[in-house]
C-alpha cells in the first residue's frame, strides 16, 4: 500500500510566503553603499573649506540614503548573512589617502 500526499495546496502556500519570495530576490552587495559612502566623505572633507554648508548638505543627503537603504535591505533584496570580518579592508587604505589628500 504506498500513500500518495497532495502537496499541491501546500507548495502553494509556500510559493506566495514572504520568505520564498525573498529568497528570490536579488543578493545584497555592500559594495555600492560602500562607493556612496567613501563619496560623500570626500566631498565633505574636500569640499567644506570652499562651500561651509557642505557637511549639512552631506547629513541631509545621509539621512535619505539611510530611509532609503532601510527599505532596500528590507524589501528589494535578501537578507544580508552576517560574516565575522576583522576591518573594513581596502576601503581603510581609501580613506587613509583621501584624508591625506584633503589636509595636503
Amino acid at each position: 500500500n504506498t500513500k500518495v500526499i497532495d502537496m499541491t495546496g501546500d507548495y502553494a502556500r509556500i510559493k506566495n510566503s514572504a520568505a520564498w519570495l525573498q529568497a528570490l530576490s536579488p543578493k545584497y552587495d555592500s559594495f555600492k553603499n560602500y562607493c556612496f559612502l567613501i563619496l560623500f566623505f570626500g566631498y565633505v572633507s574636500n569640499f567644506s573649506i570652499a562651500f561651509c554648508c557642505a557637511p549639512l548638505v552631506a547629513l541631509i543627503g545621509m539621512l535619505f540614503k539611510l530611509r532609503s537603504d532601510r527599505f532596500h535591505l528590507c524589501c528589494n533584496t535578501q537578507r544580508p548573512l552576517p560574516r565575522r570580518v576583522s576591518g573594513i579592508g581596502i576601503w581603510l587604505t581609501v580613506l587613509d589617502q583621501m584624508c591625506t589628500f584633503a589636509i595636503i
